[in-house]
Order: structure tokens, then C-alpha cells, then sequence
């Protein structure tokens, strides 16, 4: 074992300098004919450490840069190294970093080298150079084994996202039946999961979509993410979707012209008006008069302005393929959600006054809207988390079964 000591250092890359970090002992080494020094240390000669153990003692001491590791270890911990297996840990009473070689070989450093084997090829695949084939399949053999598992950066995965499909189209690679649906499946979560954080307003949603953070919240939002994954929303039975069509008007009956959120014509070539409102958006309140349950004004001026956009359509002075089918035009309004049919305040107030469960009240609202929307033979009122579930329910129904 070598006693000599000596310090520990590591190169800070970012300023081109090193830093000291410099722990109370020679690094303790329980066998050194099994020791594998690259492992930790950059070469033999000196005892800077690796930019992979760097990472390591960055995690073990929740700190996020050379500097504060360096404050925290104030050159007073000493760093064992121990044979078997085990986490790396802290040991509070000897002022001990403990590492576990085969762990520490197998979770750690294996892991890492195959991923800079993997940007490595991925960076000359994208700059079209050659590559082996074991190359390639060495690439497929990390991405299959967990993406996300890996330390690649976001700009790495998006070279991925776009390589990877090039790859079995142009390399004539077939892939099962399942594998496109699975993949499929996948992607359909992502845009599910998507709209339920724009429905709670998560924060970080709206870098997925691309808007400031003030849009959340408002109808703009919605009509992004429609934009993006409105034909999947709605089923797959969009041919063509012009987000923000302008409906051009000659008639006596308006003065101003419209902009339609989201034009779309269906695969039988007709037109589909889809206006989308504020997902926190009130629709039904309680009429005291009558003690009836009935829809909110923004509501039935909602239901009125795609009536009115169904009802103009034909006199438009568009023309050609867009506006063919414009008088069998149907519409779509996307509002509200189940946790905003009705005021709370007012839900208990109807729960008072009637003596019944919120549970009842709220069937009553279910039914009220399933009346509303009997009641327009060619308008249909939509809640977008009902949208989001029958999205849903679609995709745990995708199963391929496969016959011989």
C-alpha cells in the first residue's frame, strides 16, 4: 500500500485551473492489487481526481460545484477505499469517505464510459461520418437500456430523437407491429400528461409549449397546445388544421369579420369549427327564481359564437377547398372542467337549500351539460379534462395482438 501523501486535486475545466481539495490523509486503499486508480484518479503519478468521482462527491455532499465541495470537505476528511460492494457514503464519526471499488466500477463508471462511447458515436452519426456497425449497435444497446437513465443533455437527446428514426427508415430496419405501438403509447402519455399540467398550471409547462409563462392559465395556451397536438385530441379524424382561421365575412348580418380558433376540415372533406375557451372557465350556476340549475352567461355566449360562426360560414367570401362542405360545418367548444361546473359556494348553497349530497349535485351538473349539449344538434360542448380521459382511455385500449 502506498503511504506516501499526498494531495487530492481536481482540474476545474470551466476556468482552466485546479483546485485543491486536499483530505486529511493519503487516500486509504484496502487491496491495491485489485485497485483500479483510472477509476478516481487521472493518471498514476498524481492523485487528481476524475471528472466521473468528481460527479460522485458532488452527489454525496448535495453540493453543485468544485468550490462548495471544497468548503464542505475543508481538509479534514479522510477517503477509504474498500472492496465489495455498497454505496458511496459519509461517515460522520471518522470524517470518512467510504468507497465501495466494485460498486463504485459497475454503478458508476461502466454506466458513464458507455454513455461517452455512446455521445461520441451519436455526434459522428450526426455529422454524417462513418461508423461500424458495432458502433450502431452499441448505440441501440444503451438507448434500450434506459435513456433517462443516462447522464446525456438535453440537447444530446434531441440529437437522438431525430437520429434514431432516420436510422430505421433509411437502414431498412423492420420493427414489430407492438414496438410502433408501444412507442406510440409513449408519446401519447407525454402530450396527456402535457395537458393536465396546463390544466393545474404547473410550472415549467409552458417551455413545453413553447409561451411566456402570463399565457398559462388563458385561452392563448390551449390554443398552442392545440396546435401542436390537435390531431390527436381529437381522434385522428382531422385531414387538414388551420389554427387561427380567418373568416372573412360579405354579409348584412355582421359588420366585423372572425378569427376561428382552430379551422379544421374532417376526413370526409367537411369543415370543423373548434373554439376553445378558458379551462377554469364557471358554466353552470343556480337560478334562484326557478330553482334550476342553468348554464353561466360566458357559457351561453360561448355556445352562441360558434353558432354564429356555423350559421356564417357558408356566406364567407373564402373559396375553394377550405370552405367546400362549410353547410354541413360542425362545431366544437372546449371549456371548462369538471372541477369548475359550478362554484363551490354555490354548489353548497344548492346542497342547503335542496338537503342534498354533494355527490347528487354534482351528477346534476353531469346531467346538465349532457342535457346542453342534446339540446345542439350541431354544436358539441367539450371539458377538457373529459378530453384528456377519453385520450386516455383510448390509449389503454391500444393493444396489438398478434396472430400466427
Amino acid at each position: 500500500m502506498n503511504t506516501e501523501q499526498k494531495p487530492v486535486v481536481y482540474e476545474y475545466e470551466e476556468i482552466n485551473r485546479e483546485i485543491i481539495i486536499l483530505f486529511k490523509d493519503t487516500p486509504i486503499i484496502e487491496d491495491e492489487s485489485i485497485f483500479k486508480r483510472s477509476h478516481y484518479f487521472k493518471n498514476a503519478d498524481n492523485t487528481s481526481i476524475t471528472t466521473i468521482f468528481k460527479d460522485e462527491l458532488l452527489k454525496l455532499f448535495n453540493v453543485t460545484g468544485v468550490k462548495e465541495l471544497k468548503e464542505k470537505i475543508d481538509n479534514k476528511i479522510r477517503l477509504l477505499f474498500k472492496i465489495g460492494t455498497g454505496e458511496m457514503t459519509y461517515d460522520e464519526k471518522t470524517n470518512t469517505v467510504i468507497v465501495y471499488m466494485e460498486s463504485f466500477k459497475n454503478d458508476v463508471v461502466k454506466p458513464a464510459n458507455d454513455v461517452r462511447k455512446l455521445k461520441t458515436v451519436i455526434e459522428r452519426l450526426y455529422k454524417k461520418e462513418k461508423v461500424s456497425s458495432n458502433d450502431i449497435v452499441n448505440v441501440v444497446k444503451t438507448l434500450s437500456a434506459g435513456i433517462d437513465s443516462s447522464i446525456l443533455k438535453d440537447k444530446d437527446r434531441e440529437k437522438v430523437a431525430h437520429l434514431i428514426p432516420n436510422l430505421i427508415k433509411n437502414g431498412k430496419i423492420k420493427i414489430s407491429l407492438k414496438d410502433v405501438t408501444d412507442i406510440n403509447k409513449d408519446r401519447l402519455k407525454d402530450i396527456i400528461q402535457i395537458g393536465r399540467d396546463l390544466l393545474v398550471k404547473k410550472t415549467g409547462v409552458e417551455k413545453k409549449l413553447g409561451i411566456e409563462r402570463e399565457h398559462i392559465g388563458k385561452e392563448y395556451a390551449w390554443q398552442r397546445y392545440f396546435e401542436m397536438y390537435g390531431s390527436y385530441l381529437l381522434f385522428g379524424s382531422i385531414e387538414q388544421q388551420i389554427p387561427q382561421a380567418a373568416l372573412t365575412l360579405n354579409s348584412e348580418l355582421r359588420n366585423t369579420n372572425s378569427n376561428l380558433d382552430i379551422l379544421t376540415i374532417n376526413r370526409y372533406g367537411f369543415l370543423d369549427v373548434v373554439e376553445l375557451k378558458k379551462s377554469d372557465e364557471y358554466l353552470f350556476k343556480v337560478d334562484d327564481s326557478h330553482d334550476n340549475i342553468v348554464p353561466t352567461p360566458k357559457l351561453s355566449t360561448a355556445i352562441s359564437q360558434v353558432n354564429n360562426y356555423l350559421m356564417l360560414l357558408p356566406y364567407a367570401q373564402e373559396s375553394g377547398e377550405l370552405i367546400k362542405g362549410a353547410e354541413s360545418a360542425t362545431g366544437m367548444l372546449v371549456i371548462g372542467s369538471t372541477n369548475s361546473l359550478m362554484k363551490k359556494e354555490h354548489i353548497e348553497k344548492y346542497m342547503q337549500k335542496n338537503n342534498m349530497t354533494e355527490s347528487i349535485v354534482k351528477l346534476k351538473l353531469r346531467k346538465a351539460l349532457r342535457d346542453l349539449n342534446y339540446s345542439y344538434a350541431h354544436i358539441q360542448i367539450v371539458l377538457y379534462d373529459e378530453l384528456l380521459d377519453n385520450l386516455e382511455k383510448f390509449l389503454n385500449q391500444m393493444d396489438v395482438e398478434m396472430h400466427i
